[in-house]
């Protein structure tokens, strides 16, 4: 709540500066339009942001969460790309954002690759005593017996 705060306070400030305060970089661009682009940015990134929520905290899909996160980080950085023709002083306070969001990409992702590494390790476990299960089977079905017997004859002499 607090980031998303500061965003707002942010989105505000940016909104109300003053078309001739405008950086330097919005030269040659029609001003309305860059302000339509990032309130439709800001409005996607927080929409991403919310739904990573969703799906990662409620749901506790971690495959897709981390997709969704992806996602939410390219927005937030495309939001403050836009950001920064307006007002690039203001445009700093998104950065508390987009540091908490790279910090999420970064947890999904090694929650996520501990999980798949989980799932291997499980997999090969259970390839292992599914192969263990047919060879006890065979030894008691007597399909062995006579292989058994040399050998352990040949280890005793």
């Amino acid at each position: 709540a607090p980031l998303r705060l500061l965003q707002i306070f942010t989105m505000a400030k940016l909104l109300s500066t003053e078309p001739s305060r405008y950086s330097k970089f919005i030269a040659g661009k029609d001003v309305n339009v860059v302000v339509q682009e990032l309130m439709h940015q800001f409005l996607v990134h927080l929409s991403f942001g919310d739904e990573w929520a969703r799906v990662f905290i409620d749901e506790k899909r971690v495959g897709l969460g981390l997709f969704v996160a992806f996602v939410y980080c390219a927005a937030l950085v495309t939001t403050i790309v836009t950001s920064s023709l307006i007002d690039g002083f203001s445009t700093l306070f998104f950065v508390p954002s987009l540091l908490a969001a790279l910090v999420t990409l970064y947890m999904n992702g090694v929650i996520f690759w501990n999980r798949l590494e989980l799932e291997r390790k499980e997999a090969a476990i259970a390839a292992v005593r599914d192969v263990k299960s047919v060879l006890e089977s065979q030894i008691i079905n007597g399909r062995y017996n006579n292989g058994l017997k040399r050998t352990h004859l040949k280890s005793h002499r």
